[in-house]
């Protein structure tokens, strides 16, 4: 859509602070007043401010940046009437719905080549004038604080998801001289064990939980996968922490850095929001919602190959995180501001428009489950609730991005997320 002023045959609805609502250039519609015509002006493009100056004593100047200032909208136009009484009636509504002057009027229309119906928030700038006689012409001055047009309607996706699930089935691989006993008490966070020790090894046997009837909505990627394996043991460290995607070995990458086992019992955390363990492309919706999909988990001594260790696994938890496969597109014809939100827990956060290599860094945000962080990317501000949380935006290396036209490439990457955190971005249509 390029914006090229009124549009003959478009119709366009003003509707006032007091939700009185005007209609022009559509006689079929009963809030009817009139026509605009091709003298309307400011549906073009914005006013530029601009950051420069003349040289002293030589030929030329210096130009900084310039940028859009507040668009001036004039509607010109005619009121059609029947009556008196009628022209009267529609001069009435034109005055009470352009009477904007603490509150916004709102203009809206669909012009030609555009996707959507888009909308301009107004003021009244200076007076009306209603002009000539028993015809009369009118003319509404008003101002917009933004420089853009945008459609009337947001669109949403979802950059970062999770869902949180208990195993239902437990099994053992590669059992030796040491088989793990009660299996099945490693399905539920209850301080009831299933235990193991040490083969002649060192090493004990393999415990596959799987089954976690995952039930993702349709048209997502996976971003990242969590594991929480709540255990203790004696004289014994990790040594592997895999996941299994089919009736095979574990594949991908061994999350196990060889952590001594504590005497206490401790959830350890592997993986995390977006860490794909090393699958990258294998890891699809139905993998995880396979019930082959499992976390694999083995243990040996602390001194290798002493058997006499012994390991206790009281639950084995994941964590799935996804997001929207649809990328967000930008079907007008300058930037767009986006608008996230973002539901904790979450502690760090890097929104990346991979598009336009630009990102958007959040740090020490320590919100919580149940708590809710609004990132306004055109007004520049980070709030939980009415709190500012603008101190936590990583200046180096930040920047306020926009959507550019088109499709873009949009990431969340998150620190310290949990079951209940969800990123989602809002953004409309923009025009110049």
């Amino acid at each position: 859509m390029s914006s090229l002023g009124v549009e003959w045959g478009t119709k366009y609805t003003l509707t006032g602070p007091d939700g009185t609502v005007v209609t022009f250039n559509d006689s079929t519609d009963p809030n009817f007043v009139g026509f605009l015509n091709p003298e309307s002006s400011g549906l073009e493009t914005a006013d530029v401010r601009e950051d420069g100056q003349d040289s002293t004593e030589e030929d030329g100047g210096v130009n900084g940046q310039f940028f859009f200032g507040r668009r001036p909208v004039i509607l010109q136009g005619t009121v059609i009437a029947n009556s008196k009484t009628q022209r009267n009636e529609r001069v009435g509504k034109i005055k009470r719905a352009s009477n904007a002057l603490r509150e916004d009027a709102i203009l809206k229309w669909k012009p030609e080549g555009a996707p959507a119906e888009v909308e301009l928030r107004l003021r009244r700038q200076q007076r009306i004038a209603i002009t000539k006689g028993f015809v009369k012409d009118f003319m509404l001055p008003f101002v917009c604080a933004d420089a853009f047009i945008k459609t009337v309607s947001e669109k949403t996706l979802t950059l970062l998801r999770a869902q949180s699930k208990v195993a239902a089935s437990v099994e053992e691989k590669e059992a030796g001289a040491n088989i793990w006993s009660n299996l099945t008490n490693a399905l539920g966070s209850d301080n009831l064990y299933a235990t193991t020790s040490a083969e002649g090894s060192g090493k004990t046997p393999y415990i596959r939980v799987g089954n976690y009837a995952f039930a993702l909505t349709a048209g997502v990627k996976i971003m990242g996968v969590e594991a929480f394996i709540e255990k203790k043991g004696t004289s014994m460290k990790d040594l592997s922490v895999m996941l299994s995607t089919s009736t095979g070995a574990a594949v991908g990458t061994d999350k196990s850095v060889g952590a001594a086992l504590p005497g206490a019992d401790t959830v350890a955390v592997f993986g995390g929001p977006n860490d794909l363990w090393g699958l990258s492309g294998t890891l699809t919706k139905a993998v995880i919602e396979s019930v082959q999909f499992a976390i694999n988990y083995r243990a040996q001594a602390t001194v290798a190959g002493e058997g006499t260790g012994t390991v206790s696994v009281d639950q084995i938890k994941a964590i799935v995180y996804y997001a929207d496969e649809t990328k967000p597109k930008n079907e007008g014809d300058t930037g767009a501001f986006p608008i996230v939100t973002v539901e904790g827990p979450i502690s760090t956060l890097t929104l990346k428009n991979k598009t336009t290599g630009k990102e958007l860094i959040l740090a020490g945000l320590g919100l919580l489950a149940g708590e809710t962080l609004t990132i306004d990317f055109d007004n520049h501000t980070v709030k939980k609730g009415t709190t500012s949380l603008y101190s936590a935006v990583t200046f180096a290396g930040s920047t306020w991005w926009t959507l550019a036209p088109g499709e873009n490439e949009v990431e969340a990457i998150a620190t310290g997320a949990g079951a209940t955190t969800k990123v989602t971005m809002s953004y409309r249509d923009t025009f110049l």
